[in-house]
Parts: structure tokens; sequence; C-alpha cells
């Protein structure tokens, strides 16, 4: 078998493969209230996120991702959405509506800490 099938075949027995499959995905815009970020502060390594449900979550900077999504299925501007981002569960992922919202949101301030 000449080089030129070999990797035409191996490009397409890939593309048939379901770990490749991709699912459909969920709009963003109605969560639940505990999705829903209201405040966003990093002190010293660490993001402390508000939800909108009055919950607070606490995530390393390094488990923690930041992401926009503009379309249709983005949430809502000023509504930034907490969602699984590894698979251990140690990793999440904010999803913000614009630029904009992301550079709103992030705020250093370290209350109660001392330097």
């Amino acid at each position: 078998m000449t080089r030129v099938a070999l990797v035409l075949i191996t490009s397409l027995a890939s593309l048939a493969s379901p770990a490749l499959a991709q699912t459909p995905r969920a709009p963003l815009k109605n969560v639940a209230a505990d999705q829903i970020v209201r405040e966003i502060t990093y002190c010293r390594g660490e993001y402390r996120l508000t939800m909108a449900s009055g919950d607070e979550r606490r995530v390393r900077e390094l488990n923690l991702r930041f992401k926009t999504d503009a379309t249709a299925y983005g949430p809502e501007r000023g509504k930034p959405v907490l969602l699984p981002a590894g698979m251990q569960g140690d990793r999440v992922q904010v999803i913000f509506a614009s630029l904009d919202d992301l550079k709103r949101f992030l705020v250093e301030r370290c209350e109660g800490v001392q330097r």
C-alpha cells in the first residue's frame, strides 16, 4: 500500500470514530442560579466565585478557565456561566458573553487577608 493511501484510510477511519462525534451544544441563556456567576475576585492564586444563588466557590487559578461565547448559544450579557471543564471534576470554566463582560467581572481584591 502506498503512503498516500495509508494516510487517506487512516484519516477516513478517524472521521468515523464515535469519540470524535460532537454532541449538540446546550444554550447557556436559561441556566440555574447556581451556575450564573455574580462576582469574581482574585487573591493570591485563588479565584472566589459568588453565584447568583448566593453560594460561593473557591478555585485555584490553574483550575479555572475563562472563555467568551458571543454566539446564540452563549450566555446573556452580564450573566457569565460556570461549567465543568475537567474530566476529574477539578476544573471549571466561566463563559462570558463578551470580552467587555470578562473585563468587568474580574477584580483583584484580598479582603481580610494580611499581606
